[in-house]
């Protein structure tokens, strides 16, 4: 109790200044998936809304920041930002468990090459963090400048047992659709994207860009066929 009888305030400790832990930088004009995906044609959506330029982790004591920077970062939906949806999925190498394929919510269509623990996910109408037992293990918080282009996504330390030493991840860059990713079909429409395989498309990965590690072109990454989806592989911290 206060000194006048009410509930004490209590005071959060402030948290350090952001210190780098990573940065990527994401070649120019490679928003076409595996290289044959083209834009849904309304004007919602810019040239170089899903551009991945950069990615970066960053760190306080109390928190992780992923930030990714695209060509265009805009909101014509009324989000936070829109009509963007950004992913980080997050691997320890060390631990047991964990999945290689993704759940059916945001239809991301793709087999990973390695196993996964956490799923963090940010559209500018909502984010949420994940285990591999599709169990909500946080709320991240979101941010947009879109001077800079850039979307900050922050999770808790705590809820990775507080240091991403030794690492791995896999950044994605899509479009938001009602709550899931948006689709790509062979021939783009005013909201989906088009150029995926005509004998493919139920196969098609949602994904429009990516970070590949060294060695791996994001056309290999995203490689599928009508049996096959694509493999996706992690960049090591």
């Amino acid at each position: 109790m206060g000194a006048s009888g009410g509930a004490a305030m209590r005071i959060r400790p402030a948290d350090s200044p952001s210190v780098t832990v990573a940065e990527f930088d994401d070649p120019k004009s490679d928003d076409n998936g595996p290289g044959s995906y083209t834009y849904p044609t309304a004007n919602n959506f810019n040239d170089g809304a899903f551009d991945l330029r950069s990615f970066r982790v960053l760190e306080t004591d109390q928190k992780y920041r992923f930030t990714f920077e695209v060509e265009d970062l805009y909101d014509t939906f009324g989000g936070t930002f829109s009509p963007h949806y950004f992913l980080v999925y997050l691997r320890d190498p060390e631990a047991d468990g964990g999945r290689t394929s993704a759940f059916n919510d945001l239809e991301l269509t793709a087999n990973f090459a390695k196993a996964w623990q956490y799923r963090i996910d940010a559209s500018g109408f909502g984010t949420e963090m994940i285990d591999a037992n599709g169990q909500k293990v946080a709320t991240p918080d979101v941010s947009a400048n879109f001077e800079s282009n850039t979307a900050d996504i922050s999770i808790p330390k705590s809820v990775i047992g507080g240091d991403l030493s030794g690492w791995e991840l896999l950044p994605v860059v899509a479009s938001e659709e009602s709550g899931s990713l948006r689709s790509v079909k062979a021939d783009a429409g005013e909201f989906n994207f088009g150029g995926a395989k005509e004998d493919a498309v139920d196969s098609a990965p949602q994904v429009i860009d990516m970070l590949t590690p060294e060695g791996t072109t994001q056309s290999e990454a995203l490689s599928y066929d009508k049996n096959t989806p694509a493999t996706l592989p992690f960049v090591s911290l």
